[in-house]
């Protein structure tokens, strides 16, 4: 019986994604939502203020996919399916109100293996919004899920029919060069540049910047930073050079703030 189950249902996601809009690629540039979940509205927040990502630390326990920082704040009922998945379901059914696609991070915290499987059987329910991986083509739809922290890149990379793709480091552009598994770059910022968002950015840090951005853009990959401070008297200089470097999703812990520093450069462009 579950042998058989287990065809049907690879049957009906194999079915859903077929009529899928083609896609050759999933471009995003915007605001990132970091450690979303911290929010006091979790998701809605993000939404409101225009984040095109948005994260969401796992950790499998008991069955469930629970969504915090670490052990210590894991709560039951606070699982990724009640946080996002569910009311990501409503919202893309709402024909009333326009939904713009998102990025929906996953970033597992510890055993990538089971959880991947069991993150898998959990996103059958809402196969409908999901862009999917299939006939060696992505077929985008509103909400993309990208893997993070402990990936099973192994059992991804031999996947046929998909709906999550990869979070490489940049270790990984030159050995992972297929955009169809590795959609986005993501690495720590203090691992490769001097610059701590003091004064202006050096020639030699700002060159390299554009040189890792240009490399995944050649692949058809987004690139992300992280490790940069949470102020935001000093995370605004860092939005500033990674923005004019054409880095496309730029990590915020405060949506509205990210919101608010946009708003202000359409303001200034609009005076000019």
């Amino acid at each position: 019986m579950m042998v058989f189950l287990r065809i049907v249902l690879v049957a009906v996601a194999a079915v859903i994604c077929s009529v899928t809009v083609y896609a050759q690629q999933c471009n995003f540039k915007g605001g990132h939502s970091h450690n979303d979940y911290l929010q006091k509205r979790p998701l809605f927040e993000a939404l409101e203020n225009g984040m095109v990502s948005i994260e969401a630390d796992v950790f499998l326990r008991s069955g469930k996919l629970l969504v915090g920082h670490n052990e210590n704040n894991l709560r039951l009922e606070q699982t990724l399916e009640h946080l996002y998945l569910n009311p990501l379901l409503q919202l893309t059914r709402d024909s009333s109100k326009k939904f713009n696609p998102i990025i929906l991070m996953i970033d597992i915290k510890d055993k990538g293996k089971e959880t991947y499987t069991e993150l898998k059987k959990m996103l059958i329910p809402y196969l409908e919004m999901l862009t999917c991986f299939s006939d060696n083509k992505i077929r985008q739809k509103l909400v993309t899920i990208i893997i993070s922290g402990d990936r099973p890149v192994e059992i991804l990379k031999k996947e046929t029919l998909r709906y999550a793709f990869l979070d490489g480091r940049i270790s990984d552009i030159d050995k992972f060069k297929d955009s169809n598994l590795f959609l986005l770059i993501s690495d720590d910022w203090n691992t490769y540049f001097t610059w701590k968002g003091k004064e202006e950015i050096s020639k030699k840090d700002y060159e390299k910047l554009c040189c890792l951005t240009e490399a995944c853009h050649s692949q058809n990959k987004m690139i992300r930073f992280w490790g940069m401070p949470d102020e935001l008297s000093e995370s605004v200089n860092y939005w500033n050079v990674l923005r004019n470097a054409g880095v496309d999703l730029i990590g915020c812990d405060c949506p509205s703030c990210f919101s608010n520093y946009l708003n202000k450069l359409d303001e200034k462009q609009i005076k000019k």
